[in-house]
């Protein structure tokens, strides 16, 4: 094979890897896409296609409305720097009567276990960017509520108290919920959301 058809062949090679990079890319989104639009429906939400970034809708669950988003954070996301650029579950609930100055992010040390003490607050990892939260806020009753959040083998991803609104957000809880895995997810992180409402 002269040296022409070998860089022929090569560019070849190279133009249909990228092709069938592409196709595989538009599967996996329509699919997201579809999944996604399936639980929507299970949970008596409406979607809204926002833009090609971002996939919304609202459900009522644990007496809480909840924002639920497919979105991609990071690159052309709408979200600010510091996520890794990818499609996130990103859950969102108002905390009534909390300010928005408030900025914080809650997040547990290791996995919690049901059998373990109550937790204290040096059992989580909290960081404070905002307002500062207010004396004693940790209680006994926010401790319980985490522990609780936690003990689902969810990854240890932040909870985050975000211009008055409590939020989550996980790569990869995007692909792993169905709408039974949803509705109690949204159920215990109302559980947290009504705890901290209590002390701040």
């Amino acid at each position: 094979m002269s040296e022409q058809a070998e860089v022929r062949l090569i560019a070849l090679i190279a133009v249909m890897a990228v092709v069938g990079c592409w196709l595989l890319a538009r599967t996996f989104a329509s699919r997201r896409k579809q999944r996604f639009l399936a639980i929507a429906h299970a949970l008596g939400g409406q979607p809204e296609m926002v833009n090609d970034y971002l996939i919304s809708f609202q459900a009522t669950v644990g007496g809480r409305v909840f924002e639920v988003r497919c979105q991609h954070i990071g690159g052309g996301g709408q979200e600010g720097s510091g996520w890794t650029p990818d499609w996130y579950l990103v859950t969102s609930t108002q905390l009534r009567g909390v300010s928005e100055l408030h900025s914080a992010d809650i997040r547990p040390r290791s996995r919690p276990s049901a059998a373990a003490r109550v937790p204290t607050a040096e059992d989580f990892v909290v960081r404070d960017a905002g307002y500062p939260l207010r004396n004693g806020w940790f209680t006994p009753d926010v401790a319980r509520s985490l522990q609780a959040f936690y003990l689902a083998k969810l990854p240890l991803e932040p909870l985050s108290i975000e211009e008055g609104c409590l939020v989550h957000r996980s790569r990869p809880l995007l692909s792993r919920f169905d709408a039974a895995g949803l509705r109690s997810f949204l159920e215990r992180q109302a559980v947290v959301a009504a705890a901290l409402e209590r002390v701040l």
